[in-house]
């Protein structure tokens, strides 16, 4: 099947991208959307204090952000893109006051309060309280832990051919995440149910529901994955969202060169499969450049970026295969990114994207494109927040044997944030979303129309309680050639509340409920000839319930715990036809397909984390999850049966550790020359092979990095680094199928590699 066909491409090939954006207008353009809200007072009477003077300052904004604190001493900078900022605190009669490394996630509200000291008091401690807890939110995901230092925590791609280095690859350190074959498992979800953003735009794959473009860090800006209590502004997925923000131009000029590379050489020992090919890498690496700048000071600005990437694979026949010669297996891709910007005034920018990426694989080639038009403005003296976004997503499979398969998706959203004091303070958002998709080929189209829109309001009352509302309602229409259309059509509430017993930013409790569902992927529409809609079919869907509490034990270090449920309600399969006949595109249990039984799965997970923020040089995390995987039901993909009995699923790993801590070493006063040192390990309980409860061995990996940084002259850096992953060379199963009479492994850890580096930035 192409469907089949295309997953396997999908699989084993990550999409870059060539981007083209011209006409944005802040640093941040359409990603300017979080806000950073708090009280001051003052440090002795605990009393509020109006008309401080605020600003704002961070490389990711262009100029400086400056508000006041009103008659209860409360403020909001608003407009602001993700970034680290220096906030400063200044009035008359106070000593001002300056916090330095605060971390903005995009599209995010964090509270910051803040204790001012007169002039003529002693030398307090007082100042801003330091965010490790974020006391507005509900949301699990990336900590806090990893912002701004991306290219310090990455990991290597577990594509065996993907030299590309995508941001995503440091996901198996966030709680809840698993890396599984064809992509990321989040809260015992399959891969094909996560949600990719881009800008503000999807880049999920229309036909399988996978990651289309998938851009090298050197390429970006921000990243960060959401595991679970997501608002309603996050949409179409039953597991988790991956956002990522790709850089703009400053008035400053400045850029890289940089080349990465990774030698067969010093691989470690690969585990035999005892499959008849063995592989054995070759080489892998990416090299590249970024330019930046102004064309028009203060008004228009530019950002270039280009890196291909190649690698190859070595495959040799085992003893007994009839095949004796050996074979290569090649991979090339190249990824680049453009950008104008362009200030139309002082509140509002507009922006104008083309993104390409082609690859070429032994088996095939994929070509994916993406145009993009962003809108974003400011209204009622910064107080509304408007932004529209449109795009186009190409993809193009071209296999070297069978049928080409194309999916176009186009769409448009609009998304309005305000500020309002109604007993509480409130930040509201509401937004309109869009799509068309298209899958074609030859003989077979399969199109579809999505449509979607929210509201929710994030209300803190008297600086102790949150409370997250809203609510999405989402469309989907499929037309099926020759038998007219099915549309379905649902309601997904959400809520949350966060507690703040002291009002002190430094504890929360937290709990939240939502509903979530994705959308229908196109290649099980046309998976086949013989494929029926059923008419009352209905997306994927699940219901969670988050619950924990996070509490800074000691200045910048949190410790907390995690409590997630997540239920599937509705299940998405094809359903063979009782006089097999052909199938039956359903929801096991209901439709079509009641007289099958219901789709299940149960994801249970607890997980005590302790972590430290970026500060003074060094971050860390240690995590601990125990988890709990069970049902009938594993992917919208999976051949559905109707005779397993509800058990433990393939993706269930009970116990998983996860660690990571880095260093800052600075050799003279001049820091001129500075060294970052980091490891990071993650052991995972082995996988089922028998109903019985047998398991693989536990799995672990061990990875070191060291960074040498070499500073010639203030805007000038050279970086020597040096990668090593599975120190260990820990060669336990990573995947296990049907072989034989039961179940053995057919793919293992990847083996020991290093990776050797350079860069110049300017």
């Amino acid at each position: 099947m192409l469907a089949a066909r295309g997953r396997d491409s999908s699989m084993r090939v990550k999409v870059g991208l060539l981007a083209m954006v011209f006409l944005s207008a802040s640093v941040a353009g359409a990603e300017a959307s979080s806000v950073i809200v708090g009280t001051v007072r003052d440090a002795e009477t605990k009393q509020p204090i109006p008309e401080v003077v605020i600003t704002a300052t961070s490389p990711s904004l262009q100029g400086e952000q400056t508000v006041v604190t009103d008659d209860q001493g409360q403020y909001w900078i608003q407009d602001l893109p993700p970034g680290t900022y220096t906030v400063r605190f200044e009035r008359a009669l106070f000593r001002p006051y300056a916090r330095s490394d605060v971390p903005l996630k995009a599209g995010r509200t964090l509270r910051l309060e803040v204790l001012l000291v007169g002039d003529t008091d002693a030398e307090d401690d007082f100042g801003c309280v330091p965010p490790p807890v974020d006391v507005s939110s509900s949301t699990t995901g990336q900590d806090s832990v990893f912002y701004g230092k991306l290219d310090r925590v990455l990991g290597r791609s577990s594509d065996a051919l993907g030299a590309v280095r995508a941001a995503e690859d440091f996901a198996p350190l966030v709680p809840d995440v698993m890396d599984v074959a064809g992509g990321l498992s989040i809260n015992g979800a399959s891969v094909f149910e996560n949600d990719y953003q881009l800008d503000s735009l999807s880049v999920r794959d229309a036909v399988l529901g996978l990651h289309a473009l998938s851009l090298s860090n050197e390429l970006l800006v921000f990243t960060n994955v959401v595991t679970g209590g997501y608002l309603p502004q996050y949409a179409h997925a039953t597991g988790g969202i991956l956002n990522a923000v790709t850089p703009s131009g400053t008035n400053d000029l400045n850029g890289s060169v940089f080349a990465f590379w990774t030698p067969g050489l010093l691989e470690g020992r690969r585990e035999s499969t005892g499959l008849a090919i063995q592989d054995a890498l070759k080489h892998q690496g990416d090299f590249g450049a970024t330019l930046s700048g102004p064309l028009l000071e203060d008004k228009l600005w530019f950002f270039a970026g280009v890196t291909p990437a190649m690698s190859r694979l070595e495959r040799t026949p085992q003893t007994g295969s009839p095949d004796t010669s050996r074979t290569f297996d090649d991979a090339r891709s190249l990824q680049a990114l453009g950008k104008l910007t362009y200030l139309i005034s002082q509140d509002h920018n507009v922006s104008l994207a083309l993104i390409t990426a082609p690859s070429v694989l032994e088996e095939g080639s994929v070509d994916s494109t993406l145009g993009a038009l962003h809108y974003f403005g400011t209204f009622a003296d910064k107080k509304v927040l408007v932004e529209v976004s449109a795009g186009w997503l190409s993809r193009r499979v071209t296999p070297r044997e069978g049928e080409v398969s194309a999916a176009d998706q186009y769409q448009v959203n609009a998304n309005a944030t305000w500020m309002a004091k109604w007993v509480a303070m409130h930040v509201m958002k509401a937004g309109v979303s869009s799509e068309w998709l298209v899958h074609e080929r030859p003989g077979a189209k399969a199109p579809s129309q999505v449509f979607g829109g929210y509201v929710q309001d994030s209300a803190m009352f008297l600086n102790r309680f949150t409370l997250n509302v809203g609510a999405r309602y989402d469309v989907q229409r499929l037309e099926e050639a020759g038998h007219g259309h099915v549309t379905t059509a649902r309601l997904s509430p959400r809520v949350g509340l966060v507690i703040d017993p002291w009002a002190n930013s430094q504890t929360k409790v937290f709990a939240q409920y939502g509903r979530f569902q994705g959308l229908i992927p196109l290649g099980l529409v046309d998976a086949t000839e013989d494929v029926t809609l059923d008419p009352d079919l209905q997306p994927l869907a699940s219901h969670e319930l988050i619950a924990g509490f996070e509490h800074e034990v000691v200045a910048n270090v949190a410790l907390g715990a995690t409590y997630t449920h997540r239920r599937l309600e509705d299940g998405l399969a094809l359903v063979p036809r009782a006089d097999e006949s052909g199938v039956v595109l359903a929801n096991p249990g209901s439709g079509l397909a009641a007289d099958s039984p219901r789709a299940a799965r149960n994801h249970d997970a607890v997980t005590v984390e302790l972590h430290r923020i970026a500060l003074s040089g060094w971050q860390g995390q240690i995590s601990y999850t125990w988890s709990r995987l069970t049902g009938n039901y594993v992917s919208p993909f999976t051949e559905w049966t109707a005779l397993e009995p509800e058990r433990r699923l393939p993706l269930d790993r009970p116990h998983v550790v996860r660690a990571y801590a880095s260093r800052e070493l600075r050799f003279d006063r001049h820091r001129r020359w500075h060294a970052d040192v980091g490891a990071s390990y993650l052991g995972a309980s082995g996988l089922l092979l028998e109903d019985a409860g047998k398991r693989t061995p536990w799995m672990q990996s061990l990875d070191v990095y060291l960074d040498l940084r070499y500073a010639p002259l203030e805007s000038q850096e050279v970086t020597f680094r040096l990668d090593v992953f599975n120190v260990l060379n820990s060669q336990e199963p990573a995947q296990v199928a049907e072989h034989g009479t039961g179940l053995a492994p057919v793919r293992y850890q990847a083996p020991r590699q290093v990776r050797l580096g350079v860069r110049y930035d300017f």
